[in-house]
């Protein structure tokens, strides 16, 4: 959605979006952007930034890539997530089961029932059963669990490191111990 080139003083130089009007060489002091010096830090890698929420439902992430030298400078991106829903909306286990995607947080950033995510659903306490399921030996490869739809599921997850996020599957349960 925004794309911001920031120079190596930390200088806004270039900003595009397609919300609002672009800008050039504005010069504005972006030092203090935690895009900004997280990108200088993980130079030779990507920085991503926490979900945010626009308009208090739509989900964004800032994510920023900083060039092979200092002077070099750092790209800024604002980055729509809502196009995750495409993919996980599309996909099926079984005839009912579905997959979703959490943020660290535990906030629900991608589902097949969008409304889920346009209200910043929290799942912080799915994240945290599979949290415990790790912490125990040997692993369990699902749960049983309450799922987002509000019933009985079984439910198997994979971390993506980076950003954080966390991928789930979930499948009725009477669908799954059939």
């Amino acid at each position: 959605a925004d794309i911001t080139l920031i120079d190596g003083q930390g200088r806004e130089r270039v900003a595009e979006s397609r919300l609002a009007l672009g800008r050039v060489d504005s010069m504005a002091d972006r030092t203090a952007s935690p895009a900004f010096s997280g990108a200088r830090q993980a130079r030779g890698t990507t920085y991503y930034g926490d979900v945010s929420f626009r308009k208090g439902s739509e989900p964004f992430m800032t994510v920023a890539v900083a060039g092979p030298r200092g002077e070099a400078g750092v790209a800024i991106a604002e980055v729509s997530l809502k196009y995750i829903w495409d993919v996980v909306s599309k996909i099926r286990i079984g005839d009912e089961g579905i997959v979703y995607v959490v943020d660290p947080a535990g906030r629900l950033i991608a589902h097949p029932d969008n409304n889920l995510v346009l209200r910043n659903t929290d799942l912080s306490a799915t994240l945290r059963a599979f949290e415990e399921q790790k912490a125990h030996a040997p692993p369990h490869p699902a749960l049983r669990l309450t799922g987002t739809r509000g019933e009985p599921v079984l439910a198997s997850s994979v971390g993506l490191a980076p950003p954080g996020w966390r991928v789930v599957v979930e499948q009725g349960l009477q669908e799954a111990d059939a």
